[in-house]
């Protein structure tokens, strides 16, 4: 006779299939004991750090971020972000992981200075008024001086009235002229009634030279003789009066 199990056929079948669950358990166990150690290292990576050094900026992932758009937000590159966070791959990221953003990377570079050109100097405009020919009579000073002014400069006295030597300077004020106590070349010389040897009438010439010590050189006419053109040196002092249109 044939020995026989002592387990009847329908137990011993499910005997055979708890085995074989067991058995497929232990290799489950067996691959997850050689993997999971690295599934664990890369979900560890994904977040990498999650405490962001002193001084760095934290953001949270967001649905719908990416390395790349956090990067933008931030004025720097993904692959800046991904070294910087150690990140094992810069295309994983996940919800409400910690993304450290250095500061330096949100600092925006300073826009260059653009310095405007200095405004060119306005140059002041001269009010004097100008006349338009000389009509003072040939051979007097008035004469001279108003022929020499516009060889020199161009520009004629404007007063033909009341415009005797002595009156020079008053009528120059009234013309908006300048009137000084220095003496520059091309100036209208004007000396006051009895000044340097000046008649009752005054005197006026132009200065044609600086000569150093308060004296200078002007030109005239009727100094020697009506219609006789001389240089003769004056010394700068009360009663003498410089005329220009500057």
């Amino acid at each position: 006779m044939s020995r026989t199990s002592c387990i009847p056929r329908p137990q011993r079948n499910h005997q055979l299939v708890r085995t074989a669950i067991r058995q497929v358990a232990m290799l489950g166990a067996f691959a997850f004991t050689l993997s999971g150690g690295a599934l664990f290292a890369d979900a560890h990576s994904a977040f990498a750090a999650t405490t962001c050094a002193n001084g760095d900026k934290t953001y949270i992932v967001h649905a719908g971020d990416t390395l790349d758009s956090i990067a933008k937000g931030h004025q720097t590159t993904w692959q800046a972000l991904s070294a910087h966070n150690k990140l094992a791959n810069a295309n994983v990221i996940l919800v409400n992981q910690t993304i450290c953003i250095p500061v330096k990377a949100g600092v925006k570079p300073a826009s260059a200075t653009i310095t405007k050109p200095a405004a060119p100097a306005v140059k002041a405009v001269s009010q004097a008024a100008h006349g338009t020919a000389n009509i003072f009579p040939y051979g007097q000073c008035t004469w001279w001086a108003d022929n020499r002014y516009h060889q020199l400069t161009g520009i004629y006295v404007p007063w033909m009235t009341n415009s005797d030597a002595y009156l020079w300077t008053q009528r120059a004020r009234q013309y908006h002229w300048n009137v000084s106590s220095t003496p520059h070349v091309g100036d209208i010389m004007q000396l006051d009634p009895g000044i340097q040897g000046a008649g009752s009438y005054g005197h006026v010439g132009v200065v044609e030279s600086i000569d150093g010590k308060g004296r200078f050189t002007a030109s005239q006419m009727n100094w020697n003789g009506v219609g006789v053109m001389t240089k003769s040196q004056f010394s700068v002092g009360a009663g003498v009066h410089f005329i220009s249109a500057r």
